[in-house]
């Protein structure tokens, strides 16, 4: 499984970015992550709890959370545009707070959004801002964000840095991700990986659906969905060469599970990418991102400012 290395801006404790996700598969970080969906919506998966986000919508990832996102595009193929601020856990070693041990209780946000919002437009064009003055600004804009999170929001402190590593049902969780990412393109058995484990099968699958919230066959089958789109979008492989590429049994059930969730065919998706204004943006191993145009973003971003003020 992915643990997220999150490069942080010019060694400040947080990273602030529009991007537009095709799709994320599970993974997990140590940085807090709040996420503000600008325009289309996605469905974010954590633990057993599967939820929708639309344009408007703010929700918060904790710190260790597995967690996955899924663009919802309508059948015109529109995608989502997410603006992403993912914060240090140690973002403030003055004070010894450590972001990693706090755990917040609410998930959707949308109840902040009349301070969050601008906060986070804000602290995002201080950071495109090359002025010395905007070094100052933005770490003063991060610290009132986090103040704020801390001042209204419920949340519990763990004794332990890593409250869950010490949790075996979590470190199988943690192991069978891994060999997925790894052995994709190969069968896979539940029952193979449950030996393994030296568990039953019944035991490990019920663990798979209450900590990713879906069913073992149903995140196989999108991580190779998503090797397989990254395939599309980066070589010249036909479709039938992509799809055993990627471990699929068949071009038919390739297609059918990128029709299921993106409304067209593989052939269709890729010449969507060829045909995009701007070029792919690179993304994390296990991530397909989507091309955008950043004065969408930017005029999205002035009409959220205008509707909060």
């Amino acid at each position: 499984m992915e643990f997220e290395t999150i490069e942080h801006i010019d060694g400040h404790p947080y990273k602030l970015f529009v991007v537009s996700i095709g799709h994320r598969t599970h993974h997990f970080h140590k940085d807090l992550e709040i996420i503000q969906v600008l325009s289309g919506s996605i469905q974010i998966h954590i633990g057993s709890a599967v939820e929708t986000y639309k344009k408007g919508d703010i929700l918060l990832i904790n710190p260790y959370e597995i967690h996955s996102i899924a663009n919802l595009s309508d059948a015109f193929g529109r995608a989502n545009l997410l603006l992403i601020i993912q914060i240090a856990s140690q973002a403030f070693e003055q004070n010894a707070i450590d972001l990693s041990q706090l755990h917040f209780d609410a998930r959707r946000l949308n109840n902040e959004s009349s301070w969050l919002s601008p906060l986070m437009v804000t602290l995002y064009k201080q950071s495109i801002d090359g002025a010395l003055s905007a070094n100052y600004k933005r770490l003063g804009t991060l610290y009132q964000l986090i103040g704020m999170l801390l001042e209204r929001l419920s949340y519990v402190v763990s004794k332990h840095h890593l409250p869950k590593a010490k949790d075996e049902a979590f470190k199988r969780i943690l192991t069978l991700i891994e060999y997925v990412e790894t052995h994709y393109e190969t069968p896979i058995k539940l029952e193979t990986l449950a030996d393994q484990m030296h568990i039953s099968k019944y035991h490990l699958s019920h663990s798979v659906k209450q900590t990713l919230g879906i069913s073992f066959q149903t995140y196989l089958n999108t991580v190779r969905m998503t090797k397989a789109i990254q395939l599309l979008y980066t070589t010249k492989m036909s479709v039938l060469e992509i799809s055993e590429r990627a471990g699929f049994s068949d071009q038919k059930y390739l297609n059918q599970m990128i029709q299921m969730h993106h409304h067209c065919s593989a052939s269709v998706l890729r010449n969507r990418a060829r045909t995009a204004a701007l070029p792919m943006p690179a993304a994390p191993i296990g991530t397909v991102h989507l091309p955008f145009d950043i004065n969408d973003a930017q005029v999205a971003m002035d009409l959220l400012l205008c509707t909060d003020n």
